[in-house]
């Protein structure tokens, strides 16, 4: 006891079975609670005291690993008589001290160990005002950067290319196509229209139009709906990387099979393009019969469903 090794060791782990026995307490608690917010409000204390269980378990093994204070206090009692009769003496003297204190003060309460609670207050630093505790997604930013991003590729629709007549039927186009795009959404429309927008509803020239600010819209997006999964979820560690997956998985898919159906309908226009060639060249030597039995004999795959293409 004199290294005080010992006595750290057994502290640490006393306060380990605390914070063991406080967390066990409040899961059965759990089993009970109906309102989200007490839910969320458990999490986050069991989440706090499976972190100070680490931290004390870090300074209970960098004990275990100093190995000279441990061969110190085994080999403390064996250096003699001497040393264990002192060890003895004042061992007594402590019980003793115990048995007087007793004795003098029989009426006092016993000392009950006071478990760790959660703390509700924890939950306004989590949470914003529009949040209200988890129950709510504050989408004013995600807003603003939509707004902006719409705003201002409408107006850059119609300057990108100004002034370059090498660009001219290309700001043309694109100067028919913003006339066409809506302009920006209430912020009643744009909480329950927020899917489609990610998924869709932009049209794709408008996205390269205004890449990096659609880039810093969607980007800043999914940032703070990661956030926010994890605090209301704080235990729940495995289900977004889960999900992500699952969306970059199905994100190659769909663009191996665009691929093969690009690749498809390029054969087609081939073929059709052929077609037309030799179409031309037996009206131009006055034979229709012989081009009627051209286009017999050429026969070009059937288009896959839904996809329109040109003739070259």
């Amino acid at each position: 006891m004199d290294t005080g090794v010992l006595e750290r060791i057994r502290s640490l782990e006393a306060d380990i079975e605390r914070c063991i026995e406080s967390v066990v307490q409040q899961e059965l608690f759990s089993q009970d609670v109906t309102n989200e917010r007490h839910r969320i409000l458990l999490d986050h204390f069991q989440l706090e005291q499976l972190k100070t269980i680490r931290g004390l378990s870090e300074k209970l093994l960098d004990i275990y690993l100093d190995e000279d204070e441990i061969v110190e206090a085994q080999e403390a009692p064996g250096k003699g008589e001497e040393a264990i009769a002192s060890a003895v003496k004042k061992f007594e003297g402590k019980v003793a001290d115990l048995r007087e204190y007793h004795l003098t003060y029989r009426t006092l309460p016993a000392v009950k160990n006071q478990l760790a609670m959660p703390n509700p207050k924890i939950l306004d630093t989590l949470f914003a005002v529009n949040e209200r505790y988890g129950s709510c997604l504050d989408l004013a930013t995600p807003f603003n950067q939509h707004c902006t991003f719409m705003i201002s590729t409408a107006a850059m629709a119609t300057t990108t290319y100004e002034g370059e007549e090498v660009h001219l039927a290309m700001r043309r186009r694109i100067a028919a196509w913003a006339s066409t795009w809506p302009s920006r959404l209430e912020y009643f429309r744009f909480v329950p229209e927020l899917p489609e927008l990610v998924v869709g509803a932009v049209d794709a020239t408008r996205k390269l139009t205004g890449f990096a600010m659609y880039k810093d819209f969607v980007t800043g997006l999914l940032t703070y709906l990661n956030d926010f999964y994890h605090r209301v979820h704080p235990l729940s560690t495995e289900e977004v990387p889960r999900l992500l997956t699952e969306a970059e998985n199905g994100c190659e898919e769909f663009w191996s099979a665009l691929t093969k159906e690009s690749d498809d309908v390029k054969v087609i226009s081939d073929a059709y393009g052929k077609e037309d060639d030799s179409d031309s060249a037996d009206d131009g030597d006055g034979e229709g019969s012989h081009g009627s039995e051209g286009r017999d004999s050429l026969t070009a795959p059937s288009p896959p469903a839904g996809w329109r293409f040109r003739r070259r």
